[in-house]
């Protein structure tokens, strides 16, 4: 059995996907599992032991490249998973020859919940148990203890001691971590280095380490 799980953004969730696919493998060793994502988030599947193949489409590359990468790439998978969810993994579906089976993402739920307060089951629900539902669904599997769908990161990177990553930033302004110099003079006062990575400026604060645009995400996996 051949296949293919399909995450391109952001950071975050792709980490998240890491265990669903370990488990995945768990349950079903002899199976082959890819991964197609966006070239920048690569490389926090290279080097994972159950993880066989790495598809990665350049974002900038634009649309006919993804078409293109897609027929060369999809061809030949006993199913794919979805664990995106929006119009450019969705292709896929109409594209393959695979079964297609997509998460549930729940985003009406979401909405509702915040303009009306109003709950919903679905909501208790983690993403990472969400992204294992086509799965479970699939194959009649069990959904797995949370503790089972943990992450998993591999790097060679090597541990500095004292030294803490401080990622602030993200795709989007809301969800950017507001209070980044703060923790970086506390981290300092308690003898700490905080080493700020990613794409944005970094506080000036006195202590710090700026790597800020100048590293790699496989530079800061640690397994």
């Amino acid at each position: 059995m051949k296949v293919l799980f399909v995450r391109f953004s952001s950071l975050g969730d792709i980490i998240l996907t890491t265990g669903v696919i370990r488990k995945f493998k768990e349950l079903f060793p002899d199976a082959e599992a890819d991964v197609l994502t966006y070239a920048p988030f690569g490389d926090v599947f290279k080097g994972l032991p159950f993880v066989n193949r790495v598809v990665e489409y350049g974002k900038k590359d634009g649309i006919m490249a993804y078409f293109s990468l897609i027929q060369k790439e999809t061809e030949d998978y006993d199913h794919i998973f979805d664990l995106h969810g929006k119009l450019l993994s969705m292709f896929l579906k109409f594209h393959a020859q695979a079964d297609y089976h997509k998460y549930i993402k729940d985003s009406a739920a979401r909405r509702r919940f915040v303009k009306t307060r109003k709950p919903d089951p679905r909501l208790g629900l983690h993403v990472v148990q969400k992204y294992f539902e086509p799965i479970s669904e699939t194959f009649g599997t069990p959904m797995p203890e949370l503790e089972e769908l943990r992450p998993v990161l591999f790097s060679d990177a090597k541990p500095v001691e004292k030294h803490i990553l401080v990622h602030p930033f993200a795709s989007r302004y809301t969800k950017t971590y507001p209070y980044a110099a703060e923790l970086a003079e506390l981290l300092v006062a308690d003898g700490y280095t905080p080493v700020f990575a990613g794409e944005g400026k970094a506080p000036d604060v006195k202590g710090i380490v700026d790597k800020t645009g100048k590293s790699k995400i496989k530079d800061f996996l640690i397994l």
